[in-house]
């Protein structure tokens, strides 16, 4: 009886020692686990594009803007491309010749006839817009009038990275009008304030 005992007790303690689901860690290796540190992903913050043409949008700093200062016919000629994908974003602002969108889409030469997937309603900046998807080649076109200025944003490609980078300057996209310089009076105070000098007013003598 003794021997049996002794036997259970032996067997109890083993199974306490192995006891528990799951492989044993050592106290040592317990440390060097809580030890580890997980990097953290900082993610870059959008960017802000503002636009002298009237308009604003967020952008991802892996994307690079042309603004073709050389363009002197439009009012804005943005290419916008990221390094290892391929296709672009162009962002375009001019002098609208139509007078509305459908007629934009009717008449406009750059739209290869009967090449449309679709043509939705949209918005661009809260203004009304048209979102075309031809067929031939790969893109997507959303454009808006505002003021006589034919606003267009165009995704060309298939890549994944632009196509997220299109939706967000959609998503962005604001129109704002530059405030107009004041009207400068004809005093010379008035003068002096518009040119960013300092005023210094003469103290009336009392005699």
């Amino acid at each position: 009886m003794v021997v049996l005992g002794a036997a259970l007790l032996s067997g109890g303690l083993f199974m306490l020692v192995l006891g528990g689901k799951g492989e044993k860690i050592s106290p040592t290796e317990k440390e060097k686990v809580a030890g580890e540190i997980t990097p953290t992903v900082v993610e870059e913050k959008d960017l802000t594009w503002k636009d002298e043409a009237g308009f604003i949008f967020q952008y991802s700093p892996k994307l690079e803007i042309d603004n073709h200062p050389e363009d002197k016919t439009n009012y804005a000629n943005l290419e916008i491309t990221a390094a290892k994908s391929e296709g672009k974003i162009l962002i375009l602002a001019k002098d609208s010749p139509y007078k509305t969108l459908d007629e934009w889409i009717e008449k406009d030469k750059s739209f290869p006839e009967k090449s449309y997937l679709n043509v939705l309603e949209t918005k661009l900046g809260g203004k009304t817009a048209k979102k075309i998807t031809p067929s031939e080649p790969a893109k997507t076109i959303i454009g808006a009038i505002d003021e006589n200025i034919l606003f267009t944003v165009e995704l060309s490609g298939n890549d994944e990275f632009l196509k997220k980078e299109f939706e967000k300057i959609i998503s962005s996209f604001e129109f704002f009008y530059p405030t107009e310089a004041p009207a400068q009076s004809g005093s010379a105070s008035g003068s002096s304030a518009a040119s960013g000098e300092d005023v210094i007013e003469e103290e009336e003598i009392i005699e």
